[in-house]
C-alpha cells in the first residue's frame, strides 16, 4: 500500500512538472524527442508576439566531418523560395512593369502562344495555370544533373499542353514559378539572383541567404542527406539551376525571422498588394487555399467557432525539408529546417499546438524507429513478422506518426536499390495491416507483387486501392487490365550471364521489341497489352538492366543482336520474328534483321538513332551534339558501356541495310516541343536524315508522327497499326 501511494504521488509530481514546463521548454523537449527518434536533424526558431522564445539546432550539418548544426547553418529551402519569387513579382506590379492580369506572352513573347495567351500572372502565382508540373515529368529526374539555360528549360519542361482551363482549379506547379523567374529577368533586366539580392535580401539585411549553386563556396552550408534503413547517405546530386525561382534559395532560421518581420512593414511592398499575396484564391482541400507563394489555412481549435489563421509553406529538395509559418494576428512565427529528409511536419504541427495551447498527445516511442532498429538488429522479414504479430494494445504503445510514409519509402528502397523483393513485400504488407484505409499502401503493395510476377495478388491489391480512392481510376484500372495479358518471365543463361525475357500473349506472329538507351523493357508497356491480343510479344532487358545480369562483352549492335537471338532460341521462341526497336534500340533491331534476315519477317523502327543523323549533328553543331549525345547521363554501368560503343553500333546498323531487304515501318517523331531552342536544330537534322534514309531503302514505309520521341506512349495506336501492317493484317 505504501509503495502504491508512493507511485501515485510520484506520478502526480511528474504530471505537474510537465504541465509546469514553459513553452520554450516544451518546444525544446519536442525537438529532442524527434531528434532522438531519428525523425529530425536541423534547426528551429519560434517567435511569439515578435519575440524569439526558442532557437536551437540538433544533429549534424555534415556527418562526414562531424560538423554540428547551429542556428547559423545555411539550409536549402526548396519551395519556400516561391514566396520570395512572389514578392519580386509583386514589386514589379507595384512599379507598373507587370500586371496581374497580364499574360505569359506579354512578357515572354517566344513562349508557346496558344497556351501563353491564356495564362495570367495571377494564374501562375496561385497555382491555377494548368501548366504541367515539371517535377511530375518522367524525364526530369534522370536529367536533373544537367544544366539548362532558363529559356531552354522552359521550352523543354514548362510548355506542355494545359491540364485544365486556367483559373478553374488548384494544381501545384513548379513550372509556373519557374516561368515567373524568367518574367522577372525579362522585365527587370537583371538575373533572378541579382534582382533578389538587390530588391529583397539587401533591403531586409538577410546576409546569410542567397541563391544556391553547387559550385559556389557558401560558408556554413549544410550537406543534404537521405536516411536509408541502414543509415544516412548523401542525397542525389541536383543541378541547382533547375529549381531556379521555384526552389533554389538557401537561408538560416535567423534570416527567415528577419524576412517574417519585414513582411509586417512596407519596406518591401505596400499594404494593398501585400494583402493580395496572403488572400486565399483556389481551394486546396480541407480548410486550405492558395495565395501568392503561400498557403492560407484555418486551424480548428477546441472552440468550434474559433480558428487559428496561418500563412505557411513547406519545401522539399534533395536532402532537405522545410516548414515556415506566419500567424499575423498574434505575430507568431515558426521555421523548421532539416537536412536529412526526415519528417518535419509532425514537429512543426506539434510546435503549433504548444504555441496555441492545443491538445498535444503524450510522446511515445515511434513505431517507425522501433521497426528500423529491429531491422538493423535482425532482418527486414524477421522484424516485419514480429511487428505484424503485435496486438492492437501493444501497437497503441507506439506513436504511429510518419510510419506509413517511412515504411512505404523503405519498401521501395528494398525493391529498387537493394534488389530485395522479399523484404520489400514484407514492408508493404506490414503497411497494409497497419493502415487498412490507405489507398496508397495497397497501390505500393500491388506494384511490388507485380514486379515479381504475382499478378493475381497484385491485381487484388490494386482493386483495394481503387475501392478506397477512385481518383486515380484510369491509371490503376489500366494496370489491372494489363495483368489480364500478363507476361511469362523467361530466364536463360547466355555466355555465363542470365538474361530475362518477358512473353505476353499466346497466339499470332512473334513480335520482339528492343528498348532504347537508358531504358528497360517497360518502355513498351503502353502497347503490350493491346498488341498481345493478336501476337506473341517478347520484351526483354539487355545485360545490366533490371534483373538481367551484366556481362563483360562489348555493347555493339551485332553483339546485342547475337545475344538476343541466342536468348530467343534457348527460350524456345522460334521465328519468323517481327523485330522492333525504339531510339537507340533501332540500331540493335537493324543489326538483328541483317544477321538473321531469313528469320525476320518485318522491321519496325520507332524514331531510331542513326549514324547519319549523328554525323550531321556533330558536323554542324559540335558543342550541342557533345552536350546532348556524347556526355549524356547513364542510369547504370551497362548503359554507359552502350554509350561508349555508340560509333561501332551505329556503323554496324548502317552496314546492315545491305543485308536486310524485307518490309520496314519507320515512325519519325515530328514534334519539337520537348527539345530546347539550342537543341531544335539537331532534332531537325534527326528528322531530315531519317526521311532521307527511308527514300534510299527499298520496302520502307515512313510516317512522321506528331509526337515526342516516346511515340509508343504518346501515340500507341500508331505503333500498333504499324506492327499490324508488318503482320499482314
Amino acid at each position: 500500500m505504501k509503495q502504491t501511494l508512493l507511485l501515485f504521488f510520484l506520478s502526480i509530481s511528474i504530471i505537474s512538472t510537465i504541465r509546469a514546463q514553459s513553452k520554450p521548454e516544451k518546444i525544446a523537449a519536442l525537438v529532442k524527442y524527434y531528434s532522438d527518434e531519428g525523425l529530425f536533424n536541423g534547426s528551429v526558431l519560434v517567435a511569439q508576439k515578435d519575440e524569439v522564445i526558442y532557437k536551437g539546432a540538433v544533429g549534424m550539418a555534415n556527418f562526414e566531418w562531424n560538423v554540428p548544426n547551429t542556428t547559423n547553418t545555411r539550409f536549402r529551402l526548396g519551395s519556400i523560395t516561391k514566396q520570395f519569387t512572389a514578392m519580386l513579382i509583386m514589386q514589379l506590379v507595384e512599379e507598373g512593369k507587370v500586371r496581374l492580369d497580364g499574360k505569359i506572352t506579354d512578357y515572354l513573347p517566344n513562349y508557346r502562344r496558344e497556351t501563353g495567351e491564356k495564362v495570367t500572372i495571377h494564374h501562375l502565382l496561385s497555382h491555377g495555370s494548368g501548366i504541367p508540373n515539371y517535377t511530375d515529368d518522367d524525364s526530369f529526374f534522370p536529367n536533373s544533373g544537367k544544366y539548362y539555360r532558363v529559356h531552354d528549360f522552359i521550352k523543354t519542361y514548362c510548355s506542355g499542353d494545359l491540364e485544365f482551363e486556367p483559373g478553374s482549379r488548384f494544381n501545384y506547379s513548379n513550372s509556373g514559378y519557374f516561368i515567373l523567374g524568367a518574367i522577372i529577368e525579362a522585365v527587370s533586366g537583371n538575373s533572378y539572383e541579382k534582382q533578389l539580392q538587390v530588391k529583397v535580401l539587401d533591403v531586409v539585411g538577410m546576409k546569410n541567404t542567397g541563391y544556391d549553386m553547387h559550385e559556389y563556396l557558401i560558408e556554413a552550408r549544410a550537406s543534404g542527406y537521405e536516411q536509408k534503413l541502414e543509415g544516412y547517405r548523401n542525397a542525389a546530386f541536383l543541378n541547382m539551376a533547375l529549381p531556379y525561382s521555384a526552389g533554389s534559395l538557401y537561408s538560416t532560421v535567423e534570416d527567415l525571422h528577419l524576412w517574417n518581420q519585414a513582411l509586417y512593414s512596407n519596406k518591401l511592398l505596400g499594404d494593398s498588394l501585400k494583402q493580395k499575396m496572403f488572400m486565399g484564391y483556389l481551394p486546396m482541400g480541407g480548410s486550405m487555399k492558395s495565395g501568392y507563394g503561400w498557403f492560407i489555412e484555418k486551424i480548428p481549435t477546441q472552440d468550434s467557432s474559433k480558428f487559428i489563421n496561418m500563412i505557411w509553406h513547406s519545401g522539399g529538395i534533395n536532402g532537405f525539408l522545410t516548414e515556415l509559418a506566419r500567424f499575423p494576428e498574434e505575430h507568431n512565427f515558426i521555421v523548421v529546417l532539416d537536412n536529412t529528409t526526415g519528417a518535419t511536419t509532425p514537429l512543426f504541427r506539434d510546435i503549433i499546438a504548444v504555441l496555441y495551447d492545443l491538445p498535444l498527445e503524450s510522446k511515445k516511442k515511434t513505431f517507425a524507429n522501433a521497426v528500423r532498429k529491429q531491422i538493423r538488429a535482425s532482418s527486414v522479414i524477421a522484424a516485419c513478422d514480429s511487428f505484424m504479430a503485435l496486438t492492437e494494445t501493444q501497437r497503441n504503445e507506439y506513436d504511429m506518426a510518419v510510419a506509413e510514409y517511412l515504411l512505404n519509402r523503405w519498401g521501395y528502397e528494398r525493391l529498387r536499390e537493394q534488389k530485395d523483393a522479399g523484404g520489400a513485400l514484407k514492408l508493404f504488407e506490414l503497411n497494409t495491416k497497419l493502415f487498412p484505409h490507405s489507398s496508397n499502401v495497397f497501390d505500393s503493395y500491388g506494384e511490388a507483387l507485380g514486379r515479381i510476377g504475382k499478378y493475381e495478388a497484385a491485381a487484388e491489391n490494386y482493386k483495394k486501392s481503387l475501392e478506397i480512392d477512385s481518383s486515380h481510376k484510369r491509371r490503376i484500372q489500366g494496370i489491372i487490365d494489363a495483368f489480364t495479358y500478363r507476361p511469362d518471365t523467361l530466364r536463360v543463361k547466355i555466355d555465363g550471364h542470365v538474361m530475362v525475357l518477358y512473353k505476353t500473349g499466346n497466339k499470332g506472329p512473334v513480335v520482339v521489341l528492343e528498348a532504347g538507351g537508358n531504358s528497360d523493357h517497360s518502355c513498351w508497356s503502353s502497347i503490350v497489352p493491346e498488341l498481345s491480343k493478336v501476337a506473341i510479344v517478347i520484351t526483354y532487358d539487355r545485360p545490366g538492366y533490371r534483373d538481367s545480369e551484366a556481362c563483360s562483352q562489348s555493347r555493339t549492335a551485332n553483339r546485342v543482336a547475337e545475344e538476343l537471338h541466342q536468348a530467343l532460341n534457348k527460350s524456345g521462341i522460334s521465328g519468323p520474328y517481327i523485330v522492333g526497336g525504339w531510339s537507340w534500340g533501332g540500331a540493335f533491331a537493324r543489326a538483328f534483321a541483317a544477321l538473321y534476315p531469313a528469320e525476320t519477317k518485318g522491321l519496325l523502327l520507332v524514331d531510331p538513332a542513326t549514324k547519319e543523323s549523328y554525323a550531321q549533328m556533330a558536323l554542324k553543331y559540335p558543342d550541342e551534339f557533345t552536350r546532348l549525345v556524347i556526355t549524356r547521363s547513364a542510369i547504370n554501368i551497362a548503359a554507359q558501356d552502350e554509350f561508349d560503343a555508340m560509333m561501332p553500333a551505329m556503323n554496324q546498323a548502317s552496314r546492315s541495310d545491305k543485308l536486310y531487304k524485307g518490309k520496314t515501318e519507320l515512325l519519325i517523331a515530328g514534334s519539337l516541343r520537348e527539345w530546347s531552342a539550342s537543341e531544335t536544330p539537331l532534332k531537325k537534322i534527326w528528322i531530315s536524315e531519317l526521311q532521307k534514309w527511308s527514300k534510299q531503302q527499298p520496302n520502307v514505309r515512313a510516317q512522321v508522327v506528331e509526337s515526342g520521341h516516346f511515340i509508343q506512349r504518346e501515340k500507341p495506336e500508331i505503333v500498333i497499326a504499324a506492327l499490324k501492317r508488318l503482320m499482314g493484317q
